[in-house]
């Protein structure tokens, strides 16, 4: 007896009739799904390094902020008594480049602490110094950063000035979650 092994032609193209329907259903989704991702992504990455300089100011005994440049997208860790940038990052390493990751209130309707200003540029920390300083004692300046993305999901990171305790919201079903 003579076999032969593979696959027929019918079944090659019934495979690939398969693939091409299930890649038409997910290839959205996943369009849809990234620049969120993306968006949390840099979201945690401050939130990150807000933790980060609250930690070094009370580790070393020293002022620590976290500065928000809006005008470039640049956050920076910064030892506050000797001007040292500790680590920085920018908000375009996370959308590529493309730019629909910025400061602002994306869909939202209400700022995170009145529900009636924002502020110029979407950051309330330190008034126009756009700085969240933590002091030796873990403490800080109250206020808020908000981010969004071009699809208007909105995200805020904020801090307490009594405790320094830092907090994250996502604007979700008409208030922050």
């Amino acid at each position: 007896m003579n076999r032969k092994s593979g696959f027929t032609l019918l079944e090659l193209l019934v495979t690939i009739g398969i693939l091409v329907v299930l890649m038409g259903i997910a290839i959205p989704a996943f369009s849809t799904w990234l620049p969120n991702y993306r968006l949390k992504s840099a979201v945690m990455d401050i939130y990150s390094k807000c933790q980060h300089a609250k930690m070094m100011a009370v580790r070393t005994n020293r002022s620590h902020a976290v500065q928000f440049d809006t005008g470039t997208g640049d956050i920076s860790v910064i030892d506050t008594v000797s001007g040292v940038t500790l680590m920085s990052t920018n908000l375009s390493d996370y959308d590529d480049g493309a730019g629909t990751i910025q400061f602002g209130n994306g869909d939202s309707t209400k700022d995170a602490t009145d529900g009636t200003s924002w502020g110029g540029d979407f950051v309330t920390f330190g008034g126009t110094a756009n700085r969240l300083t933590f002091n030796p004692r873990g403490r800080c300046d109250a206020g808020y950063v908000y981010l969004s993305n071009a699809q208007g999901t909105a995200y805020n990171i904020g801090a307490q000035s009594n405790t320094g305790l830092i907090t994250m919201a996502k604007w979700k079903n008409g208030d922050w979650n």
